[in-house]
This record gives structure tokens, sequence and C-alpha cells, in this order.
């Protein structure tokens, strides 16, 4: 059996943090953490997110879902906080983080892929639990922590504790890298070519 990873566009690959933080309008030179919760928004991170960073805290640039934003959008009343439905530069995000708090589905290889360290919440009802299952394959390789759905409110203390180690956030995000898997759609393509050449 051959480990390939998933599949990432590559609009989502190539930013730097510099071209992110312009981007969403954050600080430089602030730490920012981003919020990560699928295309439909996932209600525990979203109401952790706005609860323990709304009134104040580090930097933050939060992709809701659209199921979510209406009732959100009137609870975040600082500069610094970056609300959004959802964005179609998602590699600007990912860039732009020093930190990510998200679900674990195919974000997770978006993540290591750019090299962000992460908080990682599985969604509890994940088909055969493969959200765990991700994020305690990032945990063990030294790039993410697992939190579960139920222990969500130990997060914002978490993130603290990340952001004031630069170190273990520098060695989180080598981690990441070394568990990337960039180069996943070229290695699918490259195996379906050779299936194709063995049928012939």
């Amino acid at each position: 059996m051959r480990v390939i990873g998933r599949p990432i566009p590559v609009s989502h690959r190539g930013s730097t943090r510099e071209e992110g933080r312009r981007r969403f309008g954050l600080s430089e030179s602030a730490p920012v953490v981003a919020v990560f919760g699928a295309l439909a928004g996932a209600r525990s991170l979203n109401q952790m997110a706005v609860e323990a960073w709304g009134a104040r805290g580090p930097g933050v640039l939060h992709i809701c879902g659209d199921r979510d934003f209406d009732a959100l959008r009137g609870r975040v009343d600082r500069p610094g906080y970056v609300l959004l439905p959802q964005t179609d530069h998602f590699g600007d995000a990912l860039a732009a983080a020093d930190l990510a708090v998200s679900r674990a589905g195919g974000t997770v290889w978006e993540l290591a892929a750019a090299g962000t360290p992460a908080i990682l919440v599985p969604y509890p009802y994940a088909t055969a639990d493969h959200q765990t299952l991700n994020a305690r394959h990032f945990e063990r390789g030294g790039g993410a922590l697992l939190v579960p759905d139920g222990d969500v409110d130990r997060v914002p203390e978490l993130v603290a504790e990340l952001l004031a180690a630069p170190q273990r956030l520098g060695a989180m995000r080598e981690s990441m890298l070394a568990l990337a898997r960039p180069d996943a759609a070229e290695a699918v393509a490259d195996e379906l070519v050779a299936l194709a050449q063995g049928a012939r």
C-alpha cells in the first residue's frame, strides 16, 4: 500500500505570510489564529471562537461557513478579528496564520502543505470517525494537537500556550511540512497512467 495524501488545489499553495495578511487586512506583526470549520461551518468551533476572542485577544481569521455567519457577526466587535462566511483565497488564509484551529477532514493536508501548526477538533460523527484518525496522524507526527469536540472549551488555553511558545510553534511547523504530501495530485495521476498502461 502506498500513502499519497489528498490532492490540494494549486490555488491553495504557494502564498506567503505577508500576502495572506494583506489579503485579509491583518496585522503583519501580531499573532494570528485561523479558525476553519469546513464549508458548512462547525458550530462548536464557531461558538468557542467568538466567545473566547470576539471582544479581545490575538488576531483572528475566522472562516465560519454560511450557516452561522449572520448569527455570529453581531458578536464580534473589535479590529483584528476578521469573520467571513467563506473565501476564494484559502491559500492566503493558510499562510496568514501562526496557528489554526480546525476540523480534521481533508483540510489537514492543506494545513500540512502550508506548514500551519494546528489544534484539530474532529467532527465526532464523521464516517468511520475518519477525522479522529486524521488528527491522530498529525498529532503523532508532532504538527498538531488533538482536542475532542466535547473538550472544545480547552482550545483557548491551548492557543494561548502555543502563541507564547514560538519555538514550539516552529517545531510544529517543521513537523507539518515533513508530514505534507504536496505532490498527491501528481502521484494519483501517475498511478492512474501506470494502471492504464498495464491494462493494455
